[in-house]
């Protein structure tokens, strides 16, 4: 197992065994999209960008990323400021595949402006990752 799977399963776990938390997230639609998502604290690594957990971090939803099917990296999106930042700095974009299958099929891209936003859509669309 890859160690981002093997992260998103903890924090998957974490969150579906903290009962008030997971009917939170599920009063608020968090699981629209229905990916494997899961609840840990962070902190931002130096740069801004990328974060790493920490038991004394900020609270965040991990969502993750994947193109082509392929589990490619994780986003943990703040509560307070809806701000993501990645695990491992690879992805950019939350939801690429929409972006391939838009030019296919010469269709409608929905741009989302935070990943929480994308998660209550179902998923539908992108997010450019900042």
């Amino acid at each position: 197992m890859s160690p981002l799977l093997r992260e998103l399963a903890r924090v998957h776990r974490r969150l579906m065994q903290h009962a008030e938390l997971r009917e939170a997230a599920e009063a608020c639609g968090l699981f629209n999209a229905g990916l494997s998502i899961g609840w840990d604290l962070v902190e931002p690594l130096q740069g801004g960008e990328r974060y790493t957990p920490q038991s004394d971090g900020q609270p965040a939803v991990i969502i993750p990323v994947f193109e082509g099917g392929q589990l490619i990296d994780l986003v943990a999106t703040s509560l307070a400021t809806r701000r993501g930042l990645t695990r491992d700095g690879i992805a950019s974009i939350l939801g690429r595949d929409a972006i391939d299958h838009a030019m296919i099929y010469q269709t409608h891209l929905l741009l989302f402006q935070d990943p929480l936003t994308w998660l209550l859509n179902h998923g539908r669309g992108c997010v450019v990752l900042d």
